[in-house]
């Protein structure tokens, strides 16, 4: 790569990840263009070479997010000589143990996402984890087809409605999360919810009961709570 070229990239990547923090930090709404060329110790005219405005920076952080996650879970299932049980649960793992220690992120992108006048960026950050997501996901699911413990007549369709579920499901346990209180009792019907998901998850792919881990996230979104309430005035309804 020539040193210009690499200078270009360099530059748009640190503004990524200096955007990513403040961000996660002090709210998309309370970033502004001004604070994050600061923060990223570049020019204003650096800047404005790779975006034009806040909502472009925020698409890219979105893709960032995507492909680190993914990067993430592709490392945890690249050894295919364990059983597809076995990756699924490390795929389904690894997503959540990512998703966790990124939440003061996700937070703040999801409640832009769902504003109404962000439906156009919230399909296709959708429409780029699925792209990215269902490849893997429907080679875990051929390789539990050859070893007969799943039994989907069609590997790829199966793999995109289950990430099409998990990123609706995401969704709605997002907006609960910054909309509503989280008593012990709303906390209880995320976790019924995931529950229900994973069952869906076995039956769909004819895994037997009891074979995806149940995944457990009241305790983290508990922890979580304090830090709510400082983001739940970025979403907008209706």
């Amino acid at each position: 790569m020539a040193p210009r070229i690499r200078d270009f990239a360099r530059t748009r990547t640190l503004l990524i990840a200096s955007a990513s923090q403040l961000f996660a930090t002090r709210g998309y709404d309370r970033t502004s263009v001004e604070t994050i060329i600061k923060q990223a110790g570049v020019s204003k005219g650096a800047f404005y070479h790779h975006f034009s405005t806040k909502e472009e920076v925020l698409d890219a952080v979105t893709g960032s997010i995507v492909a680190n996650l993914m990067h993430e879970v592709g490392e945890a299932v690249a050894d295919a000589s364990v059983g597809a049980t076995v990756r699924l649960n490390r795929f389904l793992n690894a997503s959540k143990v990512w998703k966790l220690a990124h939440m003061g992120l996700l937070r703040e992108v999801v409640a832009v996402m769902l504003r109404d006048e962000n439906a156009t960026m919230h399909r296709k950050i959708q429409a780029l984890s699925t792209s990215l997501c269902v490849p893997l996901l429907a080679e875990i699911i051929r390789q539990g087809i050859d070893e007969g413990v799943f039994d989907p007549p069609n590997p790829e369709e199966t793999a995109r409605l289950i990430v099409q579920l998990s990123l609706s499901m995401q969704d709605a346990q997002m907006r609960s999360f910054l909309e509503s209180e989280m008593s012990e009792e709303a906390l209880a019907v995320l976790q019924q919810r995931i529950d229900l998901l994973i069952e869906m998850l076995e039956r769909m792919l004819g895994a037997p009961t009891g074979s995806i881990e149940r995944l457990r996230f009241i305790d983290a979104l508990r922890a979580m709570e304090p830090d709510r309430t400082s983001a739940a005035s970025a979403v907008k309804v209706g």
